[in-house]
């Protein structure tokens, strides 16, 4: 195995102190235009690679500002288990995270209160899965941009205050992929309806898109959009209310919320007459599955875009790439069939 090349083999070759290669590793404008360039090159010759254990020991304590909702916990405990994850990842590069959580997602007073005592805490980045009514909090959420920290959303991002990037599930990619299966599954000229959390969040707003989207090349009839605003009870009575529609025979619901519909369809006992495809997995929407009132779930790993999240941030924190932008989550299609490949 060749030895990994150290910054003293970059700076030997280059013939200049390991400071000035430092110096370019760290962007600072002290090297020359061509000295820098010779550096630039050496390093990707040799394969150079930072030790970031050692850049950690060099450079202060960071700490990054977390703030997601509590509730619902089918969705939210694995985004809080990829988090803590990734912050275990880095818990030896001086890295971590004070993690505030809000009661719901309707709690907009509550997000407001925990952004501003944020904003008091020394803080270098926010980590941040907003709720519904962003207007609440918007102009809190401003203050971090003119205070220079970082905002990395998760989830869902706001349009009206810009961050480096977003993690989240491809939404537009999950809502054509559930218009085609209902199409594959029901046949062209099929009357089917959407059940979604709230059509303004930007992650609901981007699955209506894409199935609408794919719905129309597939020629399925949309009757109609529900939401919900993911209140369990609500999506039960419209779940109640489009069974009493006689020609409709498929629902998606682009939210996590599917067990309220699932339950809804086996009181009336309407398991075999609509076909329903959801989002998420977790024990009691597996439990629709095997009982045949579910017939597919979108799998978005919340593990992973948790901890991804996290990784996002500390690399812009530590390397100052520039923005992240959106990392995209790409769905997987889970049936009976293939849940022992997934850990729920």
């Amino acid at each position: 195995m060749s030895k990994r090349a150290t910054i003293k083999d970059v700076a030997k070759k280059v013939g200049v102190s390991t400071a000035t290669v430092t110096y370019v590793l760290n962007d600072k404008p002290k090297v020359s235009k061509e000295v820098r360039e010779s550096i630039i090159e050496t390093i990707n010759e040799l394969g150079y690679v930072p030790n970031r254990s050692a850049q950690a020991l060099a450079r202060k304590e960071m700490c990054i500002g977390i703030v997601f909702s509590e509730q619902p916990d089918e969705f939210f405990s694995y985004i809080k288990r990829g988090i803590e994850n990734g912050l275990a990842d880095y818990i030896d590069y001086k890295f971590s995270g004070i993690i505030k959580t809000y009661s719901n997602l309707d709690e907009s007073g509550e997000v407001k209160r925990i952004l501003e005592e944020m904003l008091e805490s020394d803080i270098n980045g926010l980590l941040f899965a907003p709720g519904f009514d962003y207007s609440v909090y918007s102009d809190t959420l401003s203050r971090f941009a003119e205070k220079g920290i970082p905002i990395m959303y998760l989830v869902s991002e706001m349009p009206e205050v810009k961050g480096i990037g977003c993690v989240r599930m491809n939404g537009r990619m999950a809502g054509k992929m559930a218009a085609q299966f209902l199409s594959f599954s029901l046949g062209s000229g099929t009357v089917v309806a959407i059940v979604t959390g709230n059509v303004r969040t930007q992650l609901h707003k981007e699955c209506i898109d894409g199935f609408v989207e794919e719905a129309k090349r597939n020629n399925l009839v949309l009757e109609g959009i529900y939401e919900t605003l993911d209140e369990k009870k609500k999506a039960y009575s419209q779940t109640e209310y489009l069974l009493g529609l006689p020609d409709l025979k498929g629902i998606y619901v682009s939210s996590y919320n599917s067990v309220s519909v699932c339950k809804c369809i086996e009181d009336f006992n309407k398991k075999d007459e609509v076909v329903v495809i959801g989002h998420d997995l977790y024990p009691e929407l597996v439990d629709k599955m095997i009982a045949g009132s579910l017939q597919a779930t979108l799998f978005q790993d919340l593990v992973d875009q948790g901890r991804k999240s996290v990784e996002c941030l500390f690399r812009y924190l530590t390397e100052g790439n520039g923005p992240v932008g959106d990392v995209l989550i790409t769905p997987n299609m889970v049936f009976t069939s293939n849940l022992e490949g997934y850990d729920y």
